[in-house]
């Protein structure tokens, strides 16, 4: 503290201009001496500290070890057994290995909280559409449900039903998407119909 006390004096007759790039953005800073230090934390809002031309990286990290998984629809298919139908899906964002994609269906590979949600566009005249969002593991369990009215006339039947949740999920488990009622009709956009998943 000293030698920075009397490094300052040495220069006080005249002002020293110091350069210093701080989170990206270079600044100029007067009369603060040889001895000048930046203290500064950016750790948890930018996820990095820049001072000159080095950056220090801190354990937070925007994505990290997380899961994230997007899915717009490739067709429906109707089960008229079962009265329902099924989307085939693709990922066309995904990150981690925590989630696996298959066809109609989710696999669960990492135990976690995870962000689910999911929109189905409906072009239908049935008075009632929706989506059920199910896991398999244990047993059979209903974790998210969306019901919305249709209009009767055909020019302007379109609707969409949005739902999303937080869940528990353990590996294992399969995740399926149904629409409960066979021969839906829906928009396959993938802008209208889409599933997401993201471990929080």
């Amino acid at each position: 503290m000293r030698k920075c006390l009397e490094g300052r004096e040495k220069s006080s007759a005249k002002n020293i201009s110091t350069r210093v790039r701080l989170h990206g953005e270079e600044t100029e800073t007067l009369g603060i001496g040889p001895c000048f230090k930046v203290e500064e934390e950016w750790g948890q809002s930018s996820g990095q500290r820049e001072v000159g031309d080095t950056a220090e990286r801190t354990p937070f990290s925007p994505l990290g070890k997380r899961s994230v998984l997007h899915l717009i629809p490739i067709n429906s298919t109707s089960r008229e057994d079962s009265d329902v139908t099924e989307i085939m899906w693709e990922p066309v964002l995904r990150h981690g290995g925590g989630l696996e994609p298959q066809g109609h269906v989710v696999g669960v590979r990492e135990t976690g909280m995870y962000l689910l949600y999911s929109q189905v566009l409906f072009h239908d005249i049935t008075f009632t559409m929706g989506q059920v969002l199910y896991r398999e593991g244990q047993g059979r369990e209903i974790l998210s449900r969306c019901v919305c009215s249709m209009p009767s006339n055909l020019h302007q039947a379109y609707n969409s039903c949005y739902t999303a949740g937080v869940f528990r999920l353990y590996q294992g488990d399969i995740l399926s998407f149904t629409i409960p009622r066979a021969g839906a009709k829906l928009d396959l956009t993938p802008h209208g119909t889409f599933l997401g998943l993201v471990k929080l």
